[in-house]
């Protein structure tokens, strides 16, 4: 058996690159592939990976970058125990390499196996990395990455550019669609998993603002999230002429970015990563409580490379208007968004990661 650990979870963010890898690895070894899923019991893997048809075993470890105070020191006390059930869970699987996905349990797993002679790297989704995966990254032997920026934070001869491993199903985006080719301009809003308060309440805002004749223009679909109530989200839009369907959840992501001329989004690494393989420009609004800041930095380089444009939450009003209303008139410019897009992409990751794991490993194919 060709066996891979895969350590990490929390959001998606961490968890479905590791998935996506996972499903690479599958593909790659078939019924020789063995796969073990390490996370913890009260977060997204918790269900997710199970609900794949995927074993989790879970160790008991929570964050500690934010906390204080007596917070901070539980937190730091459970790290032998968690580090000593990683042990536990790496002599009994015996991975042939281990690949962490950042999360709370992706530190002491990766930790363990490096402590214990196993091959190990590590994934970095955003540009900017976590104290975790910092200090990870100065005892593994590859660190994956999807951004240029990411680079200088790790030694230069473990570093591969390969971009965020994205599932087999959302890698091969419809490459006949053109971009903005109708009258109608597809919008598609995504707060991330949970929704997000300030997208609910602007984006209706913004366009409400924008001349009637360009608000009959736009075709919405709208993420709200599954614990947001819809009601006034879809009143709001009704003080429009644009059309809106306002949805808790969407999972049927590749068909909705095939869909969509352009997104309104917030800048999670998987978003961005999605939309740059999907080939679809974005209007980014950073979620500016994020550690690090991290989603800022994810939207710049995307911005830079002329496949975005930013809006800083804190000035929604009157940004966001003039952005959706400036892009709305120009389709050649959404069209550019899309080719600047799909030329940062890199639908591949997953396999190539896969494929660099089984070096680290020395499997044969």
């Amino acid at each position: 058996m060709k066996r891979l650990l895969l350590a990490g979870g929390g959001t998606g963010g961490h968890l479905y690159p590791a998935m996506a890898v996972g499903q690479a690895w599958r593909q790659r070894y078939g019924d020789d592939a063995e796969l073990l899923f390490v996370g913890t019991a009260d977060r997204i893997e918790a269900t997710a990976v199970p609900r794949a048809g995927e074993r989790l075993e879970t160790i008991d470890i929570t964050g500690i970058v934010g906390l204080s105070g007596w917070r901070k020191v539980l937190g730091l006390l459970r790290l032998p125990r968690a580090l000593f059930q990683a042990v536990g869970i790496i002599r009994n699987f015996r991975p042939d390499v281990v690949l962490g996905a950042g999360g709370f349990a992706s530190g002491p797993t990766v930790a363990a196996a490096w402590l214990m002679g196993y091959p190990t790297a590590i994934l970095e989704q955003n540009s900017m990395p976590g104290v975790t995966n910092r200090i990870l990254g100065k005892l593994v032997r590859r660190v994956y990455t999807q951004f240029q920026a990411t680079a200088p934070w790790f030694a230069a001869r473990k570093v591969r550019r390969v971009g965020n491993p994205v599932r087999l199903d959302q890698s091969q985006p419809d490459r006949d669609r053109e971009v903005a080719s109708e009258a109608k301009i597809n919008l598609l809003v995504l707060g991330g998993s949970q929704g997000a308060q300030a997208l609910n309440e602007g984006l209706p805002a913004a366009i409400a603002a924008m001349p009637e004749a360009l608000q009959m223009q736009l075709d919405i679909v709208h993420q709200a999230g599954p614990k947001r109530d819809l009601k006034p989200i879809e009143e709001a839009y009704g003080q429009t002429r644009a059309k809106a369907a306002v949805l808790p959840f969407l999972d049927d992501m590749p068909e909705r970015y095939n869909w969509s001329d352009l997104c309104v989004c917030r800048a999670g690494a998987m978003t961005v990563t999605e939309l740059a393989v999907a080939g679809r420009g974005a209007i980014f609004i950073p979620f500016p409580l994020a550690t690090h800041d991290h989603q800022r930095h994810n939207a710049q380089e995307l911005v830079d490379e002329g496949a975005a444009r930013l809006v800083d939450q804190r000035n929604l009003d009157p940004q966001l208007k003039d952005t959706l209303e400036a892009l709305t008139q120009d389709p050649e410019a959404l069209r550019t968004m899309a080719e600047a897009a799909r030329a940062h992409g890199r639908p591949e990751a997953a396999r190539v990661v896969a494929e660099e794991l089984a070096e680290l490993a020395g499997l044969e194919r």
